[in-house]
Order: C-alpha cells, then sequence, then structure tokens
C-alpha cells in the first residue's frame, strides 16, 4: 500500500509515471563554455565536458528544466573545485 492507502500493483512500478526529457541540444557545449575561464588550462576540455555530462545526468528528473542549468553548472563547479583542492593537497603531501 502507499501512503494513500491504495493498494500499489508491481506492474505500476515498472513504468514510470514520467520520464525525464533530456536536456535541450547544445546545453552540454553552453555549459562548458561557462566553465572554461575558471578551469582551463589547468583542466582539459573533455574532463570539463565529462563533469557537466554527469551533472545533468544526476540532477535529470530532480529539478526543473528551468532549474537545470544553473544547477548542472553549480554542481560541475564544485566537484571541479573539491577535485583541484585535493590533487593539490595530494601533491602537498607528497
Amino acid at each position: 500500500m502507499d501512503r494513500s492507502g491504495r493498494r500499489v500493483i508491481l506492474s505500476d512500478l515498472s513504468t514510470p509515471a514520467t520520464v525525464a526529457a533530456a536536456p535541450p541540444a547544445g546545453l552540454r557545449t553552453q555549459l562548458v563554455d561557462e566553465l572554461d575561464p575558471l578551469f582551463l588550462p589547468r583542466i582539459p576540455p573533455h574532463l570539463l565536458a565529462r563533469s557537466v555530462e554527469q551533472a545533468l545526468r544526476d540532477l535529470r528528473g530532480s529539478v526543473s528544466d528551468e532549474a537545470l542549468p544553473e544547477m548542472a553548472v553549480r554542481l560541475a563547479r564544485h566537484r571541479l573545485l573539491t577535485t583541484m583542492v585535493e590533487d593539490e593537497q595530494a601533491v602537498a603531501a607528497s
């Protein structure tokens, strides 16, 4: 039973009620271009693109389509900065 007391049938669970749409074409490139000035040349473009793609994938379906670009840039920026700090700490420790 679900929270409303309705009996849940397994077939109801096999098909999601809503499927998150893929982000608009060119969004990944737009977001990578936004991050380029912050991280190049320290982080190669293919790693920026991978970070953006992972952020889009992680957030897809969790945030509104309107908020997706901003939230993906924030998440990618956070992950990249964290990686840079961890790398610098590892170099300093060695």
